[in-house]
């Protein structure tokens, strides 16, 4: 039986992420030219999908004049798989694969922009089946305009004639650890050559906190070595419910006021002259510091300094030995490819049973807990 799925973002939600090379062509004048709408500042789109009996996961796509039609025209779009290897040169870390034939629809292959108007009617794509092997993905789709008859004679602007369709598919009932009086230790023990002196780090979690630490110092730890490079909420001099990445020379302090009860992706990146805070791909703080940092002794999601735990819950934690961009880190906060390169630790913590938490890159930084974690499910990643 045909699995389908239904989309998880709503079109106010839908997050719009720029890539790092194709953003860059966005600074050229568009001129008069017809092009896929909204490519004027960004080439691609997400589109997260998941298992249910529910409608199918659909994307609207249409294209767009830089000045008003006097008279119609129709615009020709196509599924274009053959870009997603060449789409991929240009992505240091993730490497696509297109949806597998079979797994989706286009509505229509043309769309008809009326004289007196400068917005097209919308095709749409959806992503009709899959297989338990998709789960893991990323995929991708371009869509592309191939021709535009009439509209005045403009041509297609080439720059901005394809977006590309970032299509995550999730499990329906993810899952999260939850730990209260209770944490993960990592073993860094083996294959750590990569973590004793870095120059460029980055961290992730998903994180919601059911309350924050109500006693001195105020500390709920979220993950990384204390003393080193750690990822907290809370500090003597700093409201329990704000973030802050703990450092040897100085502590990076965010500005978002944390909610319990609420997912937030945190992150943190260091290039070896700046640290950066993101919460939900958006930066919150930066500061400027320098020196390697050694995480080989003391790695724990969720503790640090002899306690300092958080009582709450976590998935998708991750460890980088490279800074990721922003770009990056919002185009994959529901999932990642574990093969991508200079991935240290990906716990993505949806076991469902026990106290080992695999690290799914292969370097052996498994997680285990002291007592079996409260395992959530029916979770989607938004």
């Amino acid at each position: 039986m045909r699995k389908k799925f239904f989309i998880i973002f709503s079109a106010v939600g839908l997050l719009l992420v720029s890539s790092i090379i194709w953003s860059c062509k966005k600074e050229q004048t568009l001129g008069n030219a017809i092009f896929v709408t909204g490519t004027e500042s960004t080439n691609v789109t997400n589109l997260v999908v998941t298992q249910t009996n529910n409608p199918n996961a659909t994307i609207a796509v249409s294209a767009t004049s830089s000045s008003i039609l006097k008279e119609d025209a129709t615009v020709t779009f196509k599924d274009s798989p053959e870009l997603v290897a060449e789409y991929n040169k240009t992505s240091p870390v993730v490497v696509y694969k297109p949806l597998p034939t079979g797994s989706y629809i286009l509505s229509a292959k043309t769309a008809l922009m009326k004289a007196g108007s400068n917005v097209s009617e919308a095709i749409s794509m959806s992503v009709t089946a899959a297989t338990s092997s998709m789960i893991e993905g990323p995929y991708m789709m371009p869509i592309t305009i191939t021709s535009a008859i009439g509209g005045d004679g403009l041509p297609v602007l080439q720059a901005s004639k394809t977006i590309y369709i970032i299509v995550t598919v999730l499990n329906a009932a993810d899952k999260a650890c939850g730990l209260t009086g209770n944490y993960l230790s990592v073993n860094t023990s083996s294959n750590n050559s990569n973590l004793s002196a870095m120059k460029a780090i980055t961290y992730e979690a998903r994180v919601k906190v059911n309350s924050f630490q109500a006693a001195s110092p105020y500390i709920s730890s979220v993950i990384g070595v204390e003393g080193a490079f750690l990822l907290r909420f809370g500090d003597i001099s700093l409201a329990n419910n704000r973030v802050e990445v703990c450092t040897g020379g100085g502590n990076c302090i965010g500005n978002t006021v944390f909610q319990t009860g609420q997912w937030y992706h945190i992150a943190t990146t260091y290039d070896g002259t700046t640290i950066r805070l993101y919460v939900n791909g958006v930066l919150d703080n930066t500061m400027a510091y320098t020196g390697t940092v050694n995480l080989t002794n003391g790695f724990s999601i969720g503790y640090s300094a002899g306690g300092r735990m958080l009582d709450g819950a976590f998935n998708e934690c991750r460890l980088w030995s490279r800074c990721l961009s922003q770009t990056e880190l919002q185009n994959n906060m529901c999932s990642m490819d574990p093969s991508a390169p200079n991935f240290e630790g990906y716990w993505r913590l949806n076991e469902g049973y026990g106290s080992v938490c695999t690290d799914l890159t292969g370097h052996g930084h498994t997680a285990t807990a002291g007592i079996p974690p409260t395992w959530i499910t029916g979770l989607v990643c938004q």
